[in-house]
This record gives C-alpha cells, sequence and structure tokens, in this order.
C-alpha cells in the first residue's frame, strides 16, 4: 500500500510538472513538427533532469558515438555540463545489444571500470542518471539518458519503465533522418565536437595528410570520383578514407561531413590556396 501511495504521489509530482505536456512535445517531434532539442527540454522540465542526451551508438568494434545535448541554462544549475554520452558507462558490454524499452539506473552498476560517469555526477551534482533503450537496429543503438539532480523514489521506477514503453515505441516510429537533421542543427548552434574547423591548421580531428587532402577537395565541391583521379587513389582506398574521416568527426555520411567542412566558424582559421594543397 505504502508502494502503490509513493507511485501516485512520483506521478502526481510528474503530471504537475509537466511530464504529459513532454511527451506530447516528443510525438509532435518524431513526427517532425517541432525540432528534436525543443523535445528534449521538454522532456528535461517535465522530468525535473538537469540535462538530457540523446545518443547514438555505432554497433562495429571501436565505432563512434554521437549526441544530441539539452542541458539547463547555466542560471539554473551549477556550471558542469553534459558533453558526450555515458550510456557506455552505464551498460558495459550490453552498450551494443540492449534491449528496446529497456531502464538502466547508474546507481544499480557495480563493478564499471570506467569511472567517468562517478566523476561527473560529483562535479555537476547529479544524483542518479537513467538511461532509456530507444531501439537496437542493424548498426547502431538509440538511447535516452536523464540526468537528475534528485534520485526518484521508489515508485519511480515503475513509471520510467512506462515511460520508456512510450519513448521506445515512438522513437521507432520517427520520421527519417530526424537524428541526423538534430546533429545538423546541434552543430549550427555551436555545439560541435570538434572546437576549430577540421580545415584549420590546428588540424582538431587529427585527420592523416591523406584524410586531409581528401577533406580539402571534398571542401572545394570535387565529387568523389574527381577526388579519386586527383589523388590518384582507388574508390576503395577512398571508401577506407572516409570511413576513418566520419569516425574522428563524428559524422555519419557525406551530408553531415560536408557541412561541417563548409559551416562557417567563428574567428575561422582555415588553411587556403597553396597552403591547403600542400596539406
Amino acid at each position: 500500500m505504502k508502494s502503490e501511495r509513493s507511485s501516485v504521489q512520483v506521478a502526481g509530482t510528474f503530471a504537475e510538472s509537466g511530464l504529459i505536456a513532454a511527451i506530447a512535445s516528443w510525438c509532435e517531434c518524431l513526427q517532425g513538427r517541432q525540432p528534436l532539442l525543443a523535445a528534449l527540454k521538454h522532456l528535461a522540465e517535465g522530468l525535473d533532469a538537469r540535462a538530457i542526451c540523446l545518443s547514438r551508438h555505432s554497433r562495429e568494434a571501436g565505432g563512434s558515438v554521437r549526441s544530441v545535448i539539452y542541458n539547463l541554462p547555466s542560471s539554473v544549475r551549477p556550471s558542469v555540463e553534459v558533453t558526450r554520452s555515458y550510456a557506455d558507462c552505464v551498460l558495459g558490454r550490453y552498450v551494443d545489444r540492449p534491449r528496446p524499452a529497456s531502464v538502466w539506473f547508474s546507481s544499480f552498476t557495480e563493478g564499471n571500470d570506467d569511472p567517468s560517469l562517478e566523476v561527473f555526477q560529483e562535479r555537476a551534482r547529479i544524483a542518479e542518471t537513467v538511461i532509456v533503450a530507444l531501439a537496437l537496429e542493424e548498426k547502431w543503438a538509440d538511447y535516452l539518458e536523464i540526468h537528475l539532480p534528485v534520485a526518484p523514489g521508489g515508485g519511480a521506477q515503475g513509471l520510467f519503465n512506462t515511460l520508456a514503453d512510450t519513448l521506445s515505441r515512438t522513437w521507432i516510429r520517427r520520421s527519417p533522418g530526424l537524428f541526423s537533421d538534430a546533429m545538423l542543427a546541434s552543430r549550427a548552434q555551436g555545439h560541435s565536437p570538434l572546437r576549430e574547423p577540421i580545415l584549420s591548421t590546428a588540424n582538431p580531428a587529427r585527420l592523416s595528410r591523406a584524410e586531409f587532402r581528401v577533406c580539402v577537395l571534398l571542401s572545394r565541391g570535387l565529387s568523389t570520383s574527381s577526388v579519386c583521379s586527383e589523388l590518384s587513389i582507388s574508390p576503395s582506398t577512398l571508401k577506407a578514407h572516409l570511413r576513418s574521416i566520419f569516425a574522428k568527426t563524428e559524422t555519419s555520411s557525406m551530408t553531415e561531413l560536408l557541412y561541417l567542412l563548409l559551416a562557417p566558424w567563428k574567428g575561422e582559421d582555415r588553411l587556403a590556396g597553396p597552403a591547403a594543397r600542400r596539406a
């Protein structure tokens, strides 16, 4: 009876804080009617979360992790922000094969060899991190990561399970390209994993000389066949270079890579002209 009352109280708290409206916003977003970041903002407010991260983990060995992140404004939270996914810290070896709609709590995790989440939680004053497995597809697994400043009560576990089922079912039916569009929008607002242009003298993605040359030619509008001709390499060699470039720049397609190459940067310091050709 006590547990039932606790569940009702938690449900009432979530409803009062706007969770119902947040779920409605999430559903509208997945149909392309709202930006994904707006849905993450509403979910954070509805769950009283300090930050929410939507992450995509490649299922390939050593594959990339890409994230769309919403942090509460700095005026109402500690200055430490979420800048990466922590799903691997909670799920461990299961991160590439989760059961969709399953819920994982960081406080239930034992024996994790990666202390980065624990360090972050202490610095950001996060009491609990909840990981919801949204979908498992052939090449990647998608997660929603919820960082809470206050640990949820016992009745909240069942509610998170119910919430996870709704979030997962609607995510699986999302409009095509939604995650990639959100990544591009996030980077357009300055939330890029790279602090400087790819083609700057700092070479922030740590591209090899060959990879850098490929990016220079793509940024000049050359097609892939023209890049092969210009560099005297085979299509298979170019494909191998692109796989490495995608991993280092946290992109997954030519569209995303070209956006990073061509998007304007403040204080831009790109290599140009002869300097670029000598790279």
